[in-house]
């Protein structure tokens, strides 16, 4: 019994010697030959493709789109800035337009049963509706047409005249007053006698350089 406890002791020893001596061969410290775990493992340095950003619509730089630009050709200089809608002068009577302009053409009139030049604008309305000056100006004249019945001249600043005939008795300027846009001058007559088989209405005439010119281009009727 002796023995064999004694041979167990001699065989450990001899193991212990053998694991010590193995140590110390390596030179390595007893711990660091167990392999960490967990997060104390070391890590592998991983190389991984570098992707590019995608780009999205903040980081994108917006440009304006050509076919949206305007060409510098097409853009209104300031002076046509004035659209045709708002009308360069006042509409000196409300109604509609029965006889237009026309002195390339003539037109038939009713009254003398012949075909006629036509230097102005008839716009019907009712007898007495109000006339107004089309833009301010200064009365010139305020006389009997012998042909177009009670007128008035209005001079404008920028050198044209309109008329306004066919007017009733009753007008509220005489010459030398000085009128603003949209200011009633009169009413609606029946006093031209070269129109007299019309119905009511203005007859209203612009006149530049002493001429006629189509009122169309300065009234949007």
């Amino acid at each position: 019994m002796i023995i064999a406890v004694i041979c167990v002791l001699a065989v450990g020893g001899t193991l212990i010697a053998m694991n010590g001596e193995r140590n110390f061969r390596n030179n390595e410290p007893l711990e660091e030959q167990i392999p960490p775990v967990g997060d104390s493992a070391p890590q592998k340095d991983l190389e991984l493709d570098v992707l590019q950003p995608i780009p999205t619509t903040d980081s994108r730089e917006e440009k304006p789109s050509e076919e949206n630009k305007e060409p510098a050709s097409q853009k209104a200089p300031a002076e046509e800035k004035i659209s045709r809608e708002e009308g360069l002068f006042y509409r000196p009577v409300l109604g509609k337009v029965t006889n237009d302009f026309s002195v390339a053409e003539p037109i038939y009139s009713k009254t003398l049963d012949q075909y006629m030049v036509h230097t102005g604008v008839d716009i019907e309305a009712e007898e007495d509706s109000q006339v107004k000056a089309v833009a301010p100006g200064t009365v010139t004249a305020v006389f009997e047409d012998d042909k177009l019945g009670t007128t008035i001249q209005i001079l404008h600043e920028n050198g044209l005249v309109t008329q306004y005939s066919n007017l009733s008795s009753g007008v509220l300027v005489e010459e030398g007053d000085v009128v603003e846009r949209s200011q009633v001058i009169g009413g609606v007559g029946r006093s031209a006698l070269f129109e007299s088989l019309e119905p009511p209405h203005l007859h209203f005439e612009v006149l530049k350089d002493g001429q006629p010119a189509d009122p169309n281009e300065y009234v949007n009727f």
